[in-house]
């Protein structure tokens, strides 16, 4: 178990695309005179004043030897405890406008060695978060006609899991494959984390399910 904290001065940084065009200014947004389409956004670097974090990280790992091959298990967790940027909390939100910032993140694994077999089953888990990202009128009820509901406050946990396997064939060659994603878990819907994109790419893989297979020859 780690305990960290960082204190971060004069970070250079990027604001969103959204980010900008949400706070309407004409120096920084350039429209055409016409249509009033956006030609330009300017998402000038700058300089934040302050940044501290401070969290936890755990580990554990387990080995037990048995008749029936031997068992792993190992779990990797990581709490962000505080994110504060120039005065303002971001731990819990995906507010800070660059990257999604869950309190919790973890894995699961369980692993299995028997002769020249060994598997793997990998739990991934992401803690929900606040939605801080998106304009008040997301959350609140509009018209019917073009609004079928409102967007929820909090965008929910999110898990995954992978399967690994891999048996060595000789002393030399070993054959693996994998499925990544094995429900195939889409993201979550969120067109302001990006309005291009409409996921939190940050996050999450839109990929889905992905299936892996490999060949290694060693020399």
């Amino acid at each position: 178990m780690n305990y960290y904290k960082i204190d971060w001065r004069n970070i250079v940084l990027a604001p969103s695309f959204q980010g900008i065009v949400d706070e309407g200014d004409p120096t920084r947004v350039i429209r055409d005179p016409i249509t009033g389409n956006i030609v330009t956004v300017f998402a000038n670097y700058f300089n934040a004043s302050k940044l501290v974090t401070n969290g936890w990280d755990f580990e554990m790992r387990y080995r037990m030897n048995t008749g029936a091959g031997r068992w792993t298990t190992r779990a990797n967790v990581s709490y962000v405890d505080s994110y504060e940027q120039d005065g303002v909390e971001y731990a819990g939100t995906n507010g800070q406008g660059t990257s999604t910032l869950p309190r919790v993140r973890g894995q699961l694994a369980l692993d299995w060695d028997m002769g020249g077999l060994s598997s793997t089953l990998t739990g991934n888990y992401i803690r929900h978060y606040r939605q801080d990202f998106l304009a008040g009128s997301f959350f609140a009820a509009g018209d019917p006609r073009f609004q079928t509901g409102v967007y929820p406050e909090r965008v929910p946990s999110y898990i995954t899991y992978d399967i690994f396997a891999k048996y060595q064939l000789t002393k030399n060659l070993s054959v693996q494959g994998s499925v990544v994603n094995l429900t195939n878990k889409l993201p979550y819907l969120d067109p302001g984390f990006s309005s291009t994109f409409n996921y939190d790419f940050s996050m999450y893989d839109v990929r889905g399910r992905q299936f892996r297979l490999g060949v290694t020859w060693k020399m």
